[in-house]
Formats: structure tokens, sequence, C-alpha cells
């Protein structure tokens, strides 16, 4: 609200924060979650993509999941995107992270490289939005923020942790080489 103070608004930032990883840890399909771990773990090749307010997120986690071992690329912009899928071969994986779940450039790179034989995996905030139907693994979070005038406040901080559970999860199967991979 335009009277709030800075005070007032952490409040209320922190709380939508707490809202949004309660609800999605307590709505989350752990299965998908699992299974996407499953497919990191044996692909040959993790391609992921986003734009726009993803692309932070992106470079992140293309970062951890380097950091575990794995050839990780990313792309956050339309050109490299679509030039990327043309490497793309069966035995990769290629994730998409969009809030809206209708960045057009994501979901194309998704379907380009499921063309290609790549696994597909999404993580967006609304489920059944277009993304989804481009990928064998949908990862939803779930947040209020559509009543919000302000873009994916509280869903960021659930992106983060999704990627954070999946990085962890990938490090716990091999975590003797984790271990090791983190002195250096």
């Amino acid at each position: 609200y335009p009277d709030d103070n800075a005070s007032d608004i952490l409040d209320k930032v922190f709380s939508a924060n707490v809202k949004t990883l309660h609800d999605t840890a307590e709505k989350m399909n752990r299965d998908m979650v699992q299974a996407t771990v499953d497919l990191l773990a044996r692909a040959n090749t993790i391609y992921i993509y986003g734009i726009g307010t993803s692309a932070a997120l992106v470079n992140d986690f293309q970062y951890r999941i380097m950091q575990l071992g794995y050839t990780a690329l990313c792309f956050t912009d339309v050109p490299s995107m679509k030039i990327s899928t043309m490497n793309i071969k069966p035995g990769d994986a290629a994730i998409g992270i969009s809030h809206s779940g209708r960045t057009i450039a994501t979901i194309e790179a998704l379907r380009l490289a499921k063309e290609r034989g790549a696994e597909t995996i999404c993580i967006t905030s609304y489920p059944g939005s277009p993304i989804t139907r481009e990928c064998t693994y949908p990862i939803e979070v779930y947040t209020d923020e559509i009543q919000y005038p302000a873009e994916a406040i509280s869903a960021r901080i659930a992106h983060i942790s999704v990627m954070d559970t999946i990085t962890t999860a990938l490090s716990a199967l091999n975590y003797e080489n984790t271990v090791e991979r983190a002195k250096i």
C-alpha cells in the first residue's frame, strides 16, 4: 500500500515468502522432483534456459550444477537459446525456468530440445501454463502473487528453493565426490 513504510513492507514480503515456501513444500509433486533429480544425474549435458527475471536464476543453477561435476550450459538470450538446441542429442536434458510459464523463447527452446530427443523439465509458478505442455517433468511452485502488481517476488524464493533441492539431492547421490570438489 502507498502508506506502508519499509518496516511494513518487510513484514509483508517476508510473510509472503514464508507462505509461498510453505505452500510449495506442501503441494509440490515430490515424485516429479525425484524424477527430475534422477534424469539430471544420468544426463549427458544439461541445457538450462530462461530470460528476463529468470536469467539470474538460470546462471546460478548452471553454476551450482557444474560445481557438482555435471556438464551444464545456460542460455539467457533468444538467439543463443535457439542455436543451442541444434546441439542437443538424446540423453541430454533441457530445463526451462519461467515464472509466468508463458515466455515464448523459453517454451520454444524446450519444444526444439524435445524434438531433438532431450528430456524436458520446467520450473514455473503457473500450473497448466504453456511451458508445462513442453515438459516431461513440470515442477510448479505455489504463490499468491497473482494478486500483487509486482512480478515474482516470493516466487523467486520458491524457484531458488526448488533449485537448491535439486542440486542438494544431486550432491547426495555422489556425496564423496561432492565433498572432494568442495575442497577445490
